[in-house]
């Protein structure tokens, strides 16, 4: 795309050269260029008005006021350089912190907007984009390498600031497994899947053949809500103990599940979704009627015990009589008889 100013040719962005006023050269580093007359590259082309009035300087600015002084469309501006015959550059550049919202001018828009979308708008063409699109990316790796300073994996908190800008832009779910040792450094972090605007989907079998595949004694999930909002859904609780119960069973622990917002995230471990206890009872737990013996059928209780036939129970008084009775064959009520005899649990099989 070719630029004018002054009914000159200034910039060629197919070729990336500058030719300025009043020159002759040309440059492919037009910070390095100077013109015959030895003025600044960038103040010989200070943003000015179609009729060639000038309006705004944001360079000139930058370098008497500070950074500081300049507004997210006017820093945006000194990258983009030049706009059109219809455009100056900061007009340019609200323009595209408006791309997705008309009258926004936060900077956040840059990580949403993709090469196709910068070249859609008048005076923007590949050149202008990979700027725009390597200064996105630049940014993300900063606030990136500084939350990896502070990054432990058994704080949910450094590590939702870790992922919180890889994940809070996303238009649509995507879900991170975070494979770890049994210390809880990292062996690898994979992109499980990326759903719709509302939905992702995750296959423990998916889950734990890759744990398992690198040696993974402890996983931790992370999935973005493209809402902003990082309330778990009742998938979200239902995936994620279905996945802990599984995890156990393996020896491999879920140690949380984050779900990404704006800025904000949620941690199920908190949340009270994923606990430490085992998969099944232990020997010590207790049965109750909602867990049926395998194969048998029959339901476990503590509260009737079976009663003993005439002869056994004969038997048993003759060889350990009860603290307390006489030899009259006194009958003893049968929780007596679990108390004085130490039973244990009594399968109830009527």
């Amino acid at each position: 795309m070719t630029i004018y100013q002054n009914n000159r040719i200034i910039e060629t962005e197919a070729a990336g050269q500058i030719l300025f006023p009043g020159s002759s050269k040309s440059s492919a580093d037009p910070v390095r260029a100077q013109s015959d007359s030895g003025e600044s590259p960038y103040t010989g082309y200070a943003e000015q008005t179609p009729a060639g009035r000038k309006q705004e300087m944001p360079y000139e600015r930058f370098l008497s006021c500070g950074a500081g002084s300049l507004t997210n469309a006017e820093l945006l501006a000194i990258i983009l350089r030049t706009g059109t015959r219809e455009k100056s550059a900061t007009q340019l550049s609200r323009e595209i912190l408006a791309f997705y919202d008309s009258g926004a001018t936060d900077l956040s828009a840059l990580h949403r907007l993709t090469k196709e979308d910068l070249m859609s708008i008048p005076g923007i063409g590949e050149v202008k984009a990979v700027k725009i699109l390597s200064l996105a990316e630049i940014s993300r790796r900063l606030v990136r390498e500084q939350a990896a300073r502070r990054l432990v994996f058994s704080s949910p908190a450094s590590v939702a600031d870790y992922y919180m800008e890889d994940l809070r832009h996303l238009e649509t779910e995507t879900a991170i497994l975070v494979l770890l040792d049994n210390k809880l450094a990292l062996l690898r972090e994979e992109t499980l899947s990326s759903g719709t605007v509302n939905c992702t989907l995750l296959s423990p079998r998916e889950i734990f053949l890759r744990a398992l595949r690198w040696g993974a004694v402890n996983i931790m999930l992370l999935h973005n809500h493209p809402s902003g909002d990082p309330t778990p859904s009742r998938m979200d609780l239902e995936v994620t103990e279905r996945i802990s119960r599984v995890g156990k069973l393996l020896g491999i622990h879920l140690i949380d599940h984050l779900v990404i917002g704006d800025l904000s995230y949620t941690s199920l471990r908190e949340y009270g979704c994923i606990t430490d206890r085992d998969p099944v009872p232990d020997s010590g737990a207790e049965w109750t009627q909602e867990e049926p013996v395998p194969d048998s059928g029959v339901e476990l209780t503590q509260k009737e015990p079976v009663a003993d036939s005439d002869a056994a129970h004969a038997e048993r008084k003759q060889r350990d009589p009860v603290p307390g009775s006489d030899d009259s064959g006194a009958q003893q009520t049968r929780e007596d008889r679990i108390c004085g005899t130490g039973e244990a649990v009594i399968f109830d099989t009527d």
